[in-house]
């Protein structure tokens, strides 16, 4: 049985960015009472379809019960020194976006994660956006200059598929920005930080794009593991 896990793990590693794996691993060396929770939810007095990723201490597994990780978690004050405990905390929330067809994807609506731990929180919601619709694409109005080189990584990756989004003339402001396919609407999406940019070269920059996955590679080893949990 140990050799057949380990044979499954050497397969799933074949597929995952080894800046990504390297996130898990140390995920993976952490107490086994330390996961990921995948938690859907209505937004609150709206329509909206919102999905978090959020790092978390499980208390009991049946019923599940579990501690939200939280910056206190990670940092803790002794003697007037800041000492790390290599806990994690953070989250991403992604929503089903209203701001255009935006090739039936994901778009990630808050986010914020001890440094360093982020990229796997991302990782994660990419690849369930990914089995649950078109993919995953930014925030569609603001960024930050962290965010933005998530997605220039993601962009560079030869595991990631990326596919280029229009601009959204049901909005009038951006009418006087040419659509790259008039005759096709189901790519049609708010390109707002995009043009902020890079204007009328909007389409060159990772955030007016979509991406997507073919396979969970880092969902199924956290699955394996014991870490991936979901209410």
């Amino acid at each position: 049985m140990k050799q057949l896990l380990e044979n499954w793990k050497r397969f799933l590693n074949e597929g995952i960015d080894p800046r990504i794996q390297k996130q898990l691993d140390a995920l993976l060396a952490l107490p086994e009472d330390i996961g990921i929770l995948i938690e859907e939810a209505p937004g609150e007095g709206t329509s909206m379809h919102i999905v978090a990723f959020q790092y978390v201490k499980v208390l009991e597994r049946k019923p599940l019960k579990f501690h939200r990780l939280q910056r206190e978690d990670s940092t803790i004050y002794k003697d007037r020194k800041v000492i790390k405990t290599g806990i994690p905390h953070g989250g991403v929330e992604i929503w089903k976006t209203d701001a255009g067809e935006c090739l039936n994807g994901w778009a990630v609506l808050e986010s914020g994660a001890e440094r360093g731990w982020g990229p796997l929180l991302y990782e994660v919601a990419l690849e369930w956006a990914s089995e649950h619709g078109g993919g995953l694409t930014s925030d569609r109005g603001i960024v930050s200059k962290y965010a933005l080189a998530v997605w220039d990584k993601y962009a560079a990756r030869s595991d990631i598929t990326v596919k280029q989004m229009d601009v959204d003339h049901t909005e009038k402001w951006m009418q006087k920005y040419d659509e790259l396919t008039p005759d096709i609407k189901v790519d049609d999406c708010d390109q707002g930080k995009a043009i902020d940019l890079k204007g009328d070269k909007w389409m060159d920059t990772s955030v007016s794009k979509m991406f997507s996955k073919s396979s969970t590679p880092v969902m199924d080893e956290l699955y394996v593991a014991g870490r991936l949990l979901e209410t």
